[in-house]
């Protein structure tokens, strides 16, 4: 937690960087006291624990939007980052629900101005998976 050798005002600062800072699980949070020790002693910082939204269950749970419910991730037509998981959802949803899909397409269509990622959402994923990759920023 805190450095046993430190000052009391120096504990003091830690705890409120780490509460001014608070996200994510338990887990995190004590990294952060952690690294925060390590900062003040002029050591390096710990390594951050992964999977910081990942709870004690194994389940996801955004920082985010605490307010959603486990295993449940918001994402937004708004969002140019959302644009390639939105295809692929109007993708699995074709044969699933095509009224449902449909209409992804044709919000995406409004709001997407990559013209591959639009032609291809829903279509073939050998094709659509590479296309998304390159408007993500990957390899083609």
């Amino acid at each position: 937690m805190t450095n046993p050798r430190m000052t009391e005002d120096e504990k003091r600062r830690v705890e409120d960087f780490a509460e001014a800072v608070l996200h994510g699980t338990k887990s995190h949070r004590r990294w952060l006291l952690d690294a925060a020790d390590a900062f003040n002693r002029g050591e390096p910082l710990p390594k951050q624990p992964t999977g910081h939204h990942i709870n004690e269950k194994g389940e996801f749970q955004s920082d985010k939007y605490p307010h959603l419910p486990v295993d449940k991730i918001l994402l937004s037509f708004r969002n140019p980052a959302s644009h390639a998981a939105l295809a692929v959802l109007a993708q699995n949803y074709v044969w699933i629900e095509p009224e449902l899909a449909e209409d992804i397409r044709t919000r995406l269509a409004s709001v997407v101005t990559h013209p591959d990622l639009l032609a291809n959402a829903g279509k073939n994923t050998a094709k659509t998976l590479p296309i998304m990759k390159k408007f993500l920023g990957g390899d083609a």
